[in-house]
């Protein structure tokens, strides 16, 4: 070996060394570790006195790991108030249907909650090989009853909040635990079992997940129901609806406008119902939604800025 490579050898060895002290005094630490952009909303929010429910129990804040998880899933909705106001109005249309929806199967009405983060109930919401309002993979739709193919992916109705009921329902029959219901929603049934029997309990607040998003998911449902309530962020309450159902008779495909436009329904207002015809054309036997608006009596108000407004406030000071 000539002297040349053996220094290029002996800089290469001394550059190892340094990346690895550089790496190990990094102040940073692990990613999960660095605050928040907004520290201020955090402390108002956190500095709350009353409890935080889940499924009618309470949230453990008085635990330092699940308080800075819950938290951080605080922070992360404040800071992103667009798009959290967006879920809240969306909510605010759809939460008479969900609980309709969740009460038949004789489940919490919170699950609605879980149902608005999955997919921030845009019907077209793709992460990937999850799709649609209750975010199933094919699969899974097909298990619970969801049509896939020829024109149709019922992944996209309005009927995947049935089933992702059904498939809550599966869970909570499963672990006899919503939050362990909810994990499993969030990381498949399969993965839950085998942490529940390595570290021999079931509370989902003390298992250690090895994947982040799983530890982070329940944290983010208690967080979102939170504000929703309390009305943290500014967001108009859209009238709640329901939707009657048709169900296609005509062989011959049609133009979903003009099936609408047929029979004197508005297809501004209902398209984005019926994102499950994928090719904008009817489909014999499949269920078209066509949506009902009820009308909020006077006594109840559309536009919640109060907290928002005292928020604001609060963070001017």
């Amino acid at each position: 070996m000539t002297a040349k490579w053996r220094r290029i050898i002996w800089i290469l060895a001394v550059l190892s060394v340094l990346l690895v002290l550089c790496g190990c005094n990094d102040s940073r630490g692990d990613p999960s570790d660095i605050p928040p952009k907004n520290t201020a909303r955090i402390s108002l929010v956190a500095s709350h006195s009353s409890p935080v429910f889940l499924f009618e129990e309470i949230v453990p804040l008085d635990n330092a790991l699940v308080r800075d998880r819950y938290q951080k899933a605080l922070a992360y909705y404040l800071d992103h108030p667009h798009l959290t106001s967006l879920i809240c109005e969306r909510l605010s249309e759809l939460e008479r249907y969900l609980s309709d929806v969740l009460t038949s199967h004789n489940l919490h009405t919170d699950y609605r909650y879980l149902m608005a983060i999955e997919s921030s109930l845009e019907p077209r919401a793709n992460s990937g090989r999850a799709v649609g309002f209750a975010q199933f993979v094919s699969g899974t739709a097909r298990r619970y009853g969801l049509s896939i193919g020829n024109g149709l992916d019922e992944r996209l109705s309005l009927e995947s909040f049935e089933a992702g009921a059904r498939y809550i329902q599966f869970l909570e029959r499963m672990f006899d635990d919503p939050l362990l219901a909810c994990a499993a929603y969030n990381t498949g049934e399969n993965r839950i079992p085998t942490l529940t029997r390595l570290q021999k309990h079931s509370d989902y607040w003390t298992l250690y997940f090895p994947y982040d998003e799983t530890e982070r998911y329940v944290p983010l449902v208690a967080a979102f129901k939170y504000i929703y309530e309390q009305r943290l962020v500014f967001f108009s309450a859209r009238d709640p609806i329901t939707f009657e159902v048709h169900v296609c008779k005509e062989r011959a495909q049609t133009p979903i406008v003009a099936y609408l436009s047929s029979r004197g329904i508005d297809p501004s207002q209902n398209i984005r119902w019926n994102r499950h015809l994928t090719k904008g054309l009817t489909v014999y036997g499949a269920r078209i939604y066509v949506q009902k608006p009820y009308l909020i009596s006077p006594a109840e108000p559309r536009t919640y800025y109060h907290r928002a407004q005292h928020t604001q406030e609060l963070l001017a000071e």
